[in-house]
């Protein structure tokens, strides 16, 4: 190719994967960072904490999901911060089987906005453009919101569009309802995921503490010389359950063979 030619067999090359603001770490329940399952029991809750922080001082949100291996659709609990930026959750899986979960976390953009306004207007600060950028966010909110939820964001709307005042303002955001709204519906800007998802083997209770006796069923015979039945193997269970088991195991069964097959005694013939 000359000096003249221009070159157009050139590498695509793949964009930059988008980074989040958002970092998730140091996830428990979890064994070898995952590589293990970690196990919990039938019907008691299993308590979910995490490292969640990011740049910035905007307020986040997270919640911990979950859902049985063979399952398709999560279910979720709300996450909660107690102590620097370690968050914690929990859920209760009621089923003897094997479930994965996850966290995710995200920016709460009004939440955000309503702790920067609140220190204006305690400040004395002018907040009239202030409450157009809340406006803005609570339609945004009420465009996709339903029921209930709904109502109370379109009774919210006309009270801040008829002033300019903030303490009036903060006062009607600031009602426990609209909290709870505001954090059901908000969007969940930059929302991140923890991965891979991480594994739960739940057992029932006894797991924790059951013992178990091992049987043979042959050796459970009640005649000299003859091997033993299934039905005689079931005729010593109240004993073993009187003895303290709460499991029985049996050895391997296996059919017998035709080829070098011995007689009686292990005789050859």
């Amino acid at each position: 190719m000359s000096s003249y030619q221009t070159r157009t067999d050139f590498q695509l090359i793949s964009p930059v994967p988008r980074l989040s603001h958002i970092i998730i770490e140091e996830v428990t329940p979890s064994v070898d960072g995952g590589r293990y399952p970690a196990k919990r029991i039938a019907g008691e809750p299993c308590v979910v904490e995490a490292d969640i922080f990011r740049d910035g001082h905007q307020v986040l949100r997270a919640a911990v999901k979950w859902r049985r291996k063979r399952d398709e659709v999560f279910d979720e609990a709300p996450m909660a911060p107690f102590d620097n930026d370690r968050w914690r959750g929990e859920f209760i899986p009621t089923d003897n089987t094997r479930y994965v979960f996850t966290i995710e976390a995200w920016t709460d953009l009004f939440a955000s906005w309503l702790a920067d306004f609140t220190k204006k207007v305690n400040a004395a600060r002018p907040v009239a453009s202030d409450i157009l950028e809340g406006i803005a966010l609570v339609e945004k909110m009420f465009s996709s919101a339903k029921g209930a939820d709904r109502e109370s964001l379109e009774r919210l709307l006309a009270r801040l569009r008829k002033t300019s005042d903030g303490p009036t303002a903060l006062a009607s955001i600031s009602e426990a309802e609209i909290s709870a709204v505001t954090e059901r519906v908000g969007e969940r800007f930059g929302l991140t995921r923890f991965e891979p998802n991480l594994e739960l083997v739940v057992d029932r209770e006894k797991a924790r503490y059951g013992t178990w006796y091992e049987m043979f069923v042959r050796s459970q015979g009640r005649e000299p010389g003859k091997p033993g039945t299934f039905h005689d193997a079931e005729r010593r269970l109240p004993e073993l359950r009187d003895l303290g088991f709460d499991v029985v195991y049996l050895a391997p069964i296996h059919p017998i063979g035709h080829t070098n097959r011995k007689g009686p005694g292990n005789s050859l013939n």
